[in-house]
């Protein structure tokens, strides 16, 4: 049977099915499409379920209602013949040929082409739509959009910023934390770095101007807002902005500067050159942390409040070199030091060399601590001089580590945001706080020291970190026999040091309470000697001697005894003088015990321990006696109130 074919590629075809029963029926509806090659579809009816073929309205859209009409399907598409049935479609029962079979699958693969090239025309139709809209939308002109006046606004800013905060070294010191010249190079290396950027409202110098008045005052955002005259959002959005530019100082800033021998320790006898390959000292602080009541547990240690545990390394310039910050209160030093060493880029001990860590941290390679159960704080030559090897290490290992105490001392005192102060940010942000802060320690003593870095010779040592000897850490052989090895050649050192006869011994010192003058018996027997005579006396004071006795003996001889005798007898009526005053300290009034207990109002235990504090105080009781009977019961009753419940617990 012929298939006639279409003439053009991209026209369309008309296809006639009839159902299986065998009825014809010549029904054809035309789909409405667009001229050249758009159609809207082919449909043949072994692609729809049986009994139920599709009727198409010429005027409808290519989605059309199905009909259970029962009438074949006809869809007829313009620009091509319609084709006529096949043989097997034509009678009932009648099997498929072959030839049949190859025409229908021709048939299914131009249905697909022309389906395929009519979805491609209308998707780059509608892209061609999308172009042109937009195309018109940037040809028309757009409306500029203008901001009210806010020069006004601006002016006043500047004026405040000009007259409280940096109107001179006094005022910024106060509310910035740092002297004029300080804060202006600080903000000019963030701008420089390209850290951060002056905005349209809003210079760099404002911008760390906020955040130095919230961290070295701990303010809130709204109270800093109000001063600045900003909004809340603009001062937490640049607070973060400048937190993160003064974190990218960080390689640069904390870090260690140089592996040699200190400055501090080369060339001074008490710690050259035991101390020689020591880089700094490394020591915890709690710093107020806030948090959720859930988590108050796990900060809660050694304060009663939440606190996080940070630990530092710092070189003896007092800068740091190393922080590691965020730990919970309840951690141990060891367990946040043994953190620090396992971090990728966490702390590093060069090769050969120590930090000086107190006892809590244990002594491990690289880290020396002091010796267990020797008195560590002493005072090496007043009171308390050392007894041995060990409490002379420990003496000038605590002297020497220090050092770190006043760096946390000194960061504490110029940011009070870190110093007992519960902060207003999250604490992911409190963390990152604590670096901020030790970067803008370390950029201060680089620039020029300042009234916030507290000097040595001014330094009050508070040592409040003793660790419990169950959780200290577990002591390492090869430190534990350098320490000692150290400490040896310290003590061996001070005895030699002392044994030395050119070295000042004290031995011809005199105190204020030794007789004076005696040095004249010297003397005499000097020149006794240099004049070859021996000076002799009779019983009746007259001398003989070969040669003339010395002159200049018998000058100091004489002033030496005035000057006994006076000493003497001052000595003698200053002592009867303290006992005269001690012996009328303890006279006690007469009738005192009755004057107490006469007093109306109060129990017989009050009056009690009242009488016995007046026998302790003499002269607390002779005023007591003198007093009239209105003040008498006033101070009885301040005592009662004061110290009687005390006395109370006791019994």
């Amino acid at each position: 049977m012929s298939q006639s074919k279409p003439d053009d590629a991209y026209g369309l075809c008309t296809y006639v099915a009839t159902s299986r029963s065998g009825k014809d029926n010549s029904t054809q509806k035309a789909i409405p499409g667009a001229s050249g090659f758009s159609a809207w579809g082919l449909i043949h009816s072994r692609h729809l379920p049986s009994r139920t073929p599709l009727a198409f309205s010429p005027r409808s859209s290519p989605v059309l209602s199905a009909q259970k009409t029962g009438a074949p399907v006809a869809v007829a598409v313009r620009g091509a013949a319609a084709p006529s049935l096949p043989p097997s479609l034509q009678g009932e029962g009648a099997p498929p040929s072959k030839e049949e079979r190859l025409q229908h699958l021709q048939m299914d693969k131009m249905a697909k082409l022309l389906t395929y090239v009519a979805a491609a025309h209308l998707l780059l139709s509608m892209m061609a739509m999308v172009i042109e809209s937009r195309k018109r939308k940037r040809a028309t002109p757009r409306e500029i959009i203008r901001y009210g006046p806010i020069d006004e606004r601006d002016r006043m800013r500047f004026e405040y910023l000009n007259t409280k905060i940096w109107k001179n070294d006094v005022t910024c010191v106060n509310m910035l934390r740092l002297n004029k010249a300080s804060f202006f190079r600080f903000c000019n290396l963030l701008r420089e770095r390209g850290s951060l950027r002056d905005t349209i409202h809003m210079c760099v110098e404002q911008q760390v101007a906020m955040f130095l008045n919230i961290v070295g005052h701990n303010l809130k955002n709204r109270l800093v807002g109000t001063n600045y005259d900003r909004s809340g959002e603009t001062v937490s959005r640049y607070f973060n902005k400048v937190l993160h530019a003064i974190g990218e100082l960080q390689n640069e800033l904390i870090r260690l500067s140089s592996s040699t021998t200190p400055t501090k320790i080369a060339g001074n006898p008490r710690w050259d050159p035991y101390f020689k390959d020591c880089i700094g000292a490394i020591d915890g602080t709690h710093v107020r942390a806030s948090v959720s009541k859930d988590m108050e547990a796990a900060f809660c240690g050694r304060k009663t409040y939440a606190t996080q545990n940070v630990m530092a390394a710092v070189d003896f310039d007092l800068r740091f070199t190393y922080v590691l910050a965020g730990w919970e209160g309840t951690a141990h030093d060891a367990l946040v030091l043994r953190d620090a060493l396992e971090r990728e880029h966490g702390l590093r001990v060069p090769q050969g060399k120590f930090y000086l860590v107190d006892a809590g941290y244990g002594a491990k390679p690289g880290f020396l601590s002091p010796f267990r159960g020797v008195r560590y704080h002493l005072n090496e030559w007043g009171n308390n001089p050392v007894q041995n090897e060990k409490e002379l290490f420990n003496l000038r290992h605590s002297s020497l580590r220090v050092t770190v105490e006043r760096a946390f001392g000194s960061l504490k005192r110029r940011f009070k945001i870190l110093d007992d102060a519960t902060p207003y940010f999250p604490f992911t942000t409190q963390v990152e706080i604590v670096v901020a802060c030790c970067i803008i320690h370390n950029w201060v003593i680089q620039d020029g020291s300042d009234e916030f870095i507290i000097p040595e010779q001014n330094w009050m040592p508070t040592y409040s970190h003793a660790s419990s000897s169950s959780g200290q850490e577990r002591e390492h052989t090869f430190m534990v026999n350098f320490r000692q090895e150290i400490a040896n050649r310290m003590w061996e050192d001070r005895q030699n040091h002392y044994a030395d006869p050119y070295v000042a011994t004290g031995q011809y010192a005199r105190g204020s309470n030794e007789p004076l003058g005696t040095a004249g018996d010297d003397i005499e027997e000097i020149q006794g000697e240099d004049t070859g005579a021996a000076v002799t006396a009779d019983d009746g004071g007259a001398t003989s001697s070969a040669t003339r006795p010395n002159k200049r003996a018998e000058i100091v001889q004489g002033n030496a005894d005035g000057l006994v005798a006076a000493f003497d007898c001052a000595s003698e009526r200053l002592s009867g003088a303290i006992k005269e005053a001690a012996t009328a300290d303890k006279d006690m009034p007469e009738g005192l015990f009755d004057t107490v207990n006469t007093l109306p109002g109060f129990e017989h235990e009050h009056k009690s321990f009242y009488f016995e504090h007046l026998v302790n105080n003499p002269h607390i009781a002779r005023a007591f006696n003198r007093l009239p009977f209105d003040h008498k019961l006033t101070w009885v009753a301040k005592f009662v109130s004061n110290n009687f419940s005390s006395h109370e617990d006791m019994t």
